[in-house]
């Protein structure tokens, strides 16, 4: 591979396929790199100072023999990366088009294709909105399969944006929410682009004025999110 440059693609690639390998359960270091077909930089560069790094794989040594494994942590980011090869994220990218048009005569201040993290490991994010209190990051869900897994991404963003305000608006169920996760969660009517869009000004509005955090730590009392 020599002195090639990765785009961020390639990077999510080659970490996507490590962590498929470690999914098998664990793996010697000299089987990873033999299965990965990495040699001892890529290793360095991308198990060492990513995976282990950031806590999405853990090392054990046993006896002369180190192994590496999937973290809880590392599992949740996986299950992020793979709904990238579902289709359903068309769908998902269409409901989103829909939802910024429809924000887009509330006067409100959004970035698309905005990544989190860092150049080494990012997540892309759905929306992102600046205002005098920082950066609020949104995920959107058009279908709650789609959901559980914008979850998961969520949660993973949450930590590589350093702690930072995280949200997810996911369509509403008759059954409702189950009140657990700390990412904060508020519901729309399903296929309705335009109470998505009303859902994610209220947010926008509880996260400006100082009332997102309450709201966040009734949400880790096993309430839902009502604006």
């Amino acid at each position: 591979m020599g002195s090639r440059l990765w785009s961020r693609r390639d990077r999510t690639q080659l970490v996507k396929d490590i962590m498929l390998i470690l999914a098998e359960g664990s793996v010697s270091k000299t089987r990873l790199q033999n299965l990965a077909g990495l040699n001892k930089r890529l290793f360095e560069t991308y198990v060492e100072n990513v995976l282990v790094r950031y806590g999405l794989v853990e090392r054990r040594r046993v006896g002369r023999t180190t192994y590496y494994m999937l973290t809880r942590k590392g599992r949740f980011y996986l299950n992020a990366l793979v709904i990238g090869d579902i289709e359903v994220l068309a769908a998902e990218e269409e409901f989103a088009e829909r939802v910024a048009e429809a924000l887009m005569g509330r006067g409100l201040e959004y970035r698309r294709g905005v990544f989190v993290g860092d150049e080494e490991l990012s997540l892309p994010v759905d929306f992102v909105f600046n205002t005098g209190r920082g950066s609020l990051y949104l995920y959107l869900a058009a279908t709650r399969v789609a959901a559980l897994t914008k979850h998961c991404m969520a949660a993973v963003a949450r930590r590589l944006a350093g702690g930072g305000t995280v949200v997810l608006v996911e369509p509403e169920t008759p059954e409702g929410g189950d009140g657990r996760g700390s990412v904060p969660v508020a519901h729309y009517h399903p296929g309705s682009a335009e109470h998505a869009a009303e859902r994610i000004a209220g947010v926008v509005a509880a996260f400006s004025s100082g009332r997102l955090g309450a709201v966040a730590a009734a949400r880790r009392r096993g309430r839902m999110l009502v604006l």
